[in-house]
């Protein structure tokens, strides 16, 4: 293989990375989830394509690491075409590679460690990718359970719910201490936590048609803190402006109506209540261990 045409194969796999996505297929939250597919198999195509031909032919180290070195780079132009890249992507990234030259240990050298390798790398990937099909389901029945946001009744539901993307903490769906038979999501935090949170995608995008935002809240561990709700548009996306409101706890139960219309109003542009793309509630102000439970969230 000429020079030429390696470099051409190497920009042809890395191109997808880079490459504006359409609008109409960014909103289709089963492509997006899709997508770490293409970050664990490009680099690992790449992987291979560099061991096969060209100057690192041979060298399963020096390729892996060029493959790697590559698709990391790939994230920093994504932030230029609308893209938005994520240090989660480089760890996909990884495991593609590293499934690659596991593959390459193991087939060119008979070494056992290498398919080691591979399976534990293409483990990770499965493992990551289990939840996707849940993810599904749990949003086709929040669709259904509308103008229900969550009461955390069904395992299902939670499979909407992660941990906030710049944040720390702990969350867990547990039994409610003083209704048997009822459930809450429980959030654990630390001082030293950065964004404590937890946000919720999946959901219908149109609220328009309600005027507020209800949940019940408690804060049972830790000096008293505040709860932050913020929604993002289709748009905060791009251009990561959310609208956020902060809210007093306490000990006792407390029912918090957010006034959608107002809260929209906070932002510097046109906000979309009828383009929602996420809800997400963080802690602030936390001067120790904190304990907060959440419940029946719902729109009115």
């Amino acid at each position: 293989m000429t020079r030429r045409r390696l470099i051409l194969g190497a920009a042809l796999l890395l191109l997808p990375f880079v490459v504006p996505i359409p609008e109409e297929l960014e909103r289709m939250r089963a492509l997006r989830s899709l997508g770490a597919l293409a970050h664990f198999g490009l680099p690992a195509a790449l992987a291979l394509v560099l061991h096969r031909h060209g100057p690192l032919r041979g060298s399963i180290l020096k390729a892996g690491a060029a493959a790697f070195a590559l698709a990391a780079f790939m994230e920093i132009p994504q932030a230029f075409v609308g893209r938005h890249p994520r240090w989660q992507d480089a760890g996909i990234d990884l495991s593609g590679v590293l499934a690659a030259c596991g593959w390459l240990l193991w087939r060119g050298r008979r070494a056992g460690y290498g398919l080691a390798l591979c399976v534990a790398a293409c483990g990770f990937m499965a493992v990551k990718m289990a939840p996707v099909p849940l993810f599904f389901l749990a949003e086709r029945a929040a669709a259904e359970r509308m103008p229900v946001v969550a009461d955390f009744e069904s395992r299902l539901g939670m499979f909407l719910w992660s941990k906030n993307d710049q944040g720390h903490g702990r969350y867990a769906r547990v039994d409610d201490p003083e209704r048997e038979g009822n459930h809450v999501v429980r959030l654990d935090a630390r001082p030293h936590h950065v964004y404590p949170g937890i946000v919720i995608r999946g959901l219908p995008r149109d609220w328009s048609a309600y005027r507020a935002l209800v949940f019940r809240v408690r804060q049972v561990e830790g000096a008293p803190c505040r709860l932050a709700v913020r929604l993002d548009d289709f748009t905060s996306r791009s251009d990561g402006q959310g609208v956020q409101r902060g809210y007093d706890l306490s000990p006792e139960w407390r029912t918090v109506r957010v006034d959608l219309a107002e809260l929209a109003s906070r932002a510097d542009r046109p906000f979309r209540l009828d383009d929602i793309d996420s809800l997400l509630l963080y802690l602030g102000g936390i001067q120790d261990g904190v304990a907060v439970l959440i419940d029946d969230i719902r729109l009115e």
